[in-house]
């Protein structure tokens, strides 16, 4: 009998938030700071909760420690916007910067997960996605880190890059 293919359907709905948020900060990136961020931050808090259910849910003992990882990181990001939001003392360069940590952070978990996730992966161009996207968020979160010109310019839109990259992401693992 052929095993039925499961789907992790939390992880594809946050995946889907993490679409939608990268399409509207992409189209209006004026709204970052103001409209986008609470958005943001609720998007972050489900991805926490997600996060850590699935953490307690993995078999794989390694994989649920970067689950882990990435779920603590996740919350010290979302508090830092939270603060953030309520006492205005970063501005829009210094949270280009945040976003670039934590994009290069949350990638480099990723690739941590890529040898646990491989084996449950059966279509070679899923994986091949799956890493293109890790690897292009590493490098616009470099960006975002490395060149302040940029990023002050451009922030908005690189976030918004980004998101669609992480919901990407989420959508693959979703689908394993």
């Amino acid at each position: 009998m052929e095993k039925s293919m499961s789907f992790n359907w939390m992880k594809l709905a946050v995946s889907f938030l993490f679409l939608l948020l990268g399409i509207m900060i992409f189209f209006k990136p004026a709204n970052l700071l103001n409209s986008w961020m609470d958005i943001i931050l609720m998007t972050l808090f489900i991805n926490i909760f997600i996060n850590i259910i699935s953490a307690k849910k993995e078999s794989n003992e390694e994989n649920s420690v970067w689950i882990q990882v990435k779920s603590v990181m996740s919350l010290l990001f979302f508090l830092t916007l939270f603060l953030n939001k309520l006492f205005t003392v970063i501005v829009v360069s210094d949270i280009g910067f945040l976003f670039g940590i934590w994009f290069i952070l949350e990638m480099l978990t990723s690739i941590m997960q890529l040898k646990i996730i491989k084996p449950r992966i059966k279509q070679k161009w899923l994986l091949i996605s799956f890493f293109m996207l890790i690897l292009m968020g590493v490098i616009l979160g470099v960006v975002l880190l490395v060149s302040p010109f940029i990023s002050t310019l451009s922030v908005a839109t690189l976030i918004g890059i980004n998101f669609l990259i992480l919901g990407g992401r989420n959508l693959i693992e979703g689908l394993v």
